[in-house]
């Protein structure tokens, strides 16, 4: 055997090594990737349950209001498992409307916290639908509104929205008290 038969068998021993390797190891990565998307979420929503409270325990926030059981209560439930979304949207649908369709009118703090809540469902929205990735990067980087968006964008995102249909409601909600609570 030549030298440079000798190096080429040895160069696919070890490509085989490595592609058998990645293929065994691919399995215990997407596993170990979940797990750090699920401990992230659960983060992301424990660090705002918190500020909430801690809004609640110096006064600014009121926790006899429906605003804060329904953000107290959602973030709990995203808290303990993050992909249990129809729950947690149950406990902020329960907020009503924002005044004046007949809801009480937000105070500033109740409208930031309820900002804040919007964007970590849209945060966990992100993680956890790829169309909803893509529409969400789409309209982000070319600055359009959802009204404005190509025909294909609002396809993608009735479809995705017809999944998650509670969380987009929840969050539309969210993101109203926020805007009255603002004016």
């Amino acid at each position: 055997m030549t030298a440079a038969a000798s190096v080429g068998l040895l160069l696919l021993c070890v490509v085989i090594y490595v592609v058998v390797r990645d293929f065994l190891r691919a399995p215990r990565m997407h596993a170990l990737r979940n797990r750090l998307r699920l401990e992230r979420n659960r983060n992301r929503f424990g660090e705002l349950r918190t500020n909430v409270v801690r809004l609640a325990v110096t006064g600014d926030l009121n926790p006899k209001s429906k605003i804060f059981r329904g953000i107290y209560s959602g973030t709990t439930n995203l808290m303990r498992n993050p992909y249990a979304m129809e729950a947690a949207a149950q406990a902020v649908l329960m907020i009503p409307a924002p005044w004046p369709e007949g809801g009480p009118r937000p105070t500033k703090a109740e409208g930031d916290a309820a900002r804040e809540f919007a964007r970590r469902i849209d945060l966990l929205c992100r993680d956890f639908s790829k169309a909803y990735v893509a529409a969400a990067w789409i309209i982000d980087r070319c600055g359009i509104t959802d009204s404005g968006a190509p025909l294909w964008i609002q396809m993608i995102q009735a479809r995705e929205q017809q999944r998650i249909k509670a969380m987009v409601e929840a969050r539309k909600r969210l993101e109203c008290t926020a805007q009255v609570a603002a004016a």
